[in-house]
């Protein structure tokens, strides 16, 4: 499982044929760069093993406090297996054990509890509470390709990439990123005096453009209006904090 590309192999330029079954390939693109490879067999690909794990927003796991469930689309899934023309072949939809284990907080999901379709599993039975306390999320599924159900690259004599297996682990960020704090500054006729920064946070969190790190110093310069909250909290909408200079060296009006 620890063999994940066959990329290097294409500075092999005589290869015709091709062993790989139950590694971690993914990406099965790479074949139409080998200039005489004919024969290949990759089943039972065992992926996402060695990927890093994925850090998630809450909010895209589609929380529906009516029917106390969720929904985890497929789409968020990443590195899926793909073959040479960029088909990736879809999960299961059968939530019987042996197919598809899914946990939460290392916790294994009854199957019962679970609805799979093409796009997605809906995870049924969770409270607000118990969705608010999920730090993880696993999911381990069979492909559904079987052969003939994928395309075959032209001239091949062989070609398998059947019977894969998919995991992958996430993390789960309940902290829903806020519009930025635009900080400018500029002179009383408007021209910009130095580059705009961006405050980030978290909805709910507060900011201050106070610190000498937003509150500029500029030479020949002095700060003669604040236009905005330089502080405050970070919410769904952006904000905008504007340092007004004036010059502070001119000669004197008599």
């Amino acid at each position: 499982m620890n063999i994940t590309t066959i990329a290097p192999l294409v500075a092999l330029p005589n290869l015709t044929e091709l062993r790989i079954q139950f590694c971690g390939v993914t990406d099965f693109t790479v074949i139409n760069e080998f200039p005489k490879l004919s024969n290949l067999a990759a089943y039972g690909q065992n992926t996402g093993r060695n990927d890093a794990i994925t850090s998630l927003s809450a909010k895209e796991l589609n929380y529906d406090p009516d029917n106390q469930s969720f929904f985890v689309p497929f789409s968020i899934m990443p590195n899926r297996l793909t073959n040479f023309d960029g088909y990736q072949p879809p999960f299961t939809k059968s939530n019987s054990t042996s197919q598809t284990y899914f946990d939460l907080n290392g916790v294994q999901v009854p199957s019962s509890r679970l609805s799979i379709t093409e796009d997605g599993i809906t995870v049924s039975g969770v409270t607000q509470s118990e969705f608010g306390s999920i730090e993880t999320m696993e999911y381990n599924a069979r492909l559904n390709n079987p052969a003939g159900s994928y395309a075959q690259p032209d001239g091949y004599s062989f070609y398998a990439i059947s019977s894969g297996t998919y995991l992958h682990q996430f993390s789960i960020n309940h902290q829903e990123a806020a519009a930025d704090v635009t900080v400018s500054y500029i002179d009383t006729e408007g021209n910009e005096l130095k580059p705009s920064q961006k405050i980030s946070g978290n909805i709910g969190e507060s900011f201050d453009a106070t610190t000498p790190e937003y509150k500029l110093e500029i030479d020949g310069y002095t700060i003669k209006e604040v236009q905005g909250n330089p502080t405050g909290t970070f919410s769904d909408t952006a904000q905008e904090v504007v340092y007004v200079y004036e010059r502070s060296d001119a000669a004197p009006v008599t």
